[in-house]
């Protein structure tokens, strides 16, 4: 059982990181978008 249960944590840990790198690479590609845009929009103010 303790095999089996340790193996499960570590299945779940990957899935959690996994999971997290995901939403940080999210985050990080909408904040690239709209910075971009904010760029954007800027140079066609000036």
């Amino acid at each position: 059982m303790r095999a089996s249960e340790r193996g499960a944590g570590a299945i779940e840990y990957g899935i959690i990181v996994a999971l997290i790198a995901a939403i940080i690479v999210a985050i990080l590609r909408d904040l690239g978008t709209s910075t971009r845009g904010a760029i954007r929009s800027g140079n066609r103010g000036l």
